[in-house]
């Protein structure tokens, strides 16, 4: 697995990485997978009720861009349920889906190439 430790800031908790305010212009990028950082235990308000707090698992992928700037994907619950968003993405990328039965570790991504869509 990836960084396991959640790291707090003033406005909650902080999942990703700081890799500033500068913009990747908007459409299709060749990169690679830098990171990949999951967050345990994560309190977050739910989507159905914001008045009930939810206890979740995060995870965030990180891509680093030819020019030298990155980007990283948003908050995805661990979750290898075949609509979840966390699949749906590894789907894409892979061409096929991933394999949730246990044998493969989807932080293995780290180092490998993807064609992403950056939409702003």
């Amino acid at each position: 697995m990836a960084l396991l430790t959640a790291q707090t800031s003033s406005d909650g908790p902080r999942t990703g990485w700081p890799i500033g305010d500068t913009l990747v212009p908007a459409g299709q990028h060749v990169a690679v997978c830098l990171d990949v950082k999951d967050s345990l235990q994560i309190e977050r308000p739910t989507f159905d009720d914001p008045s009930i707090i939810e206890t979740v698992d995060l995870t965030r992928f990180l891509f680093g861009l030819p020019d030298g700037s990155m980007i990283q994907t948003g908050e995805m619950k661990i979750s290898g349920h075949e609509k979840s968003n966390l699949v749906k993405f590894l789907t894409s990328w892979l061409g096929k889906p991933p394999q949730m039965d246990g044998t493969w570790d989807y932080c293995e991504m780290k180092g490998k190439g993807a064609q992403i869509n950056i939409q702003h």
